[in-house]
């Protein structure tokens, strides 16, 4: 594929720039530290406090979509929760959406709901907010779990706690069931 004629003026300081803006990123490249995601936050006023910051997986697998995620209060004092994600090509950062958790689904309805369907709680290995797509500006709970032998994955939607999807592994990694 050709890309260029060789014309290597204007906004290109060099050919490593050139070229970094047309390389193909995979994996984890669109999150950042903690610490950047902390100081982001504060300088730009978004929250009052930034102690809570993971990376949160949009796909089940950490080698999937990601983004940074940060929840604290913001200057109100309101408990909200804020995504980053970091362009790989130029390095900015960007805010990719927030909610504030009063207007959502609370965790322990998403636990009661694992537990009516057969999951226990303390087999809940992982339980967090994420946005599910970006283009519907969707936020969803994801839960995984470990319990029997199997892998379980569920998506909730964070308005009204209606269950999107629901997947099941065996210990050899093959879909049992799927919702």
């Amino acid at each position: 594929m050709i890309l260029s004629q060789g014309n290597f003026s204007g906004n290109y300081q060099s050919f490593g720039d050139y070229y970094k803006l047309f390389d193909v990123v995979a994996g984890e490249q669109d999150n950042f530290s903690p610490e950047e995601a902390k100081q982001y936050a504060l300088e730009h006023n978004l929250l009052k406090y930034a102690d809570n910051v993971r990376i949160v997986y949009t796909r089940f697998n950490k080698f999937g979509p990601a983004n940074t995620m940060v929840s604290e209060l913001d200057i109100e004092g309101n408990k909200k929760v804020i995504w980053f994600s970091k362009n790989p090509y130029l390095g900015t950062i960007e805010v990719v959406g927030s909610v504030l958790l009063v207007n959502g689904v609370q965790e322990e309805r998403i636990y009661s709901t694992l537990n009516k369907k057969g999951i226990k709680r303390e087999c809940v290995k992982d339980l967090y907010l994420a946005i599910e797509d970006k283009k519907l500006s969707r936020v969803c709970w994801y839960a995984l779990a470990h319990q029997n032998q199997k892998e379980y994955n569920y998506l909730f939607d964070f308005k009204t706690g209606e269950l999107i999807s629901e997947y099941q592994y065996d210990i050899n990694s093959n879909i049992i069931a799927t919702r």
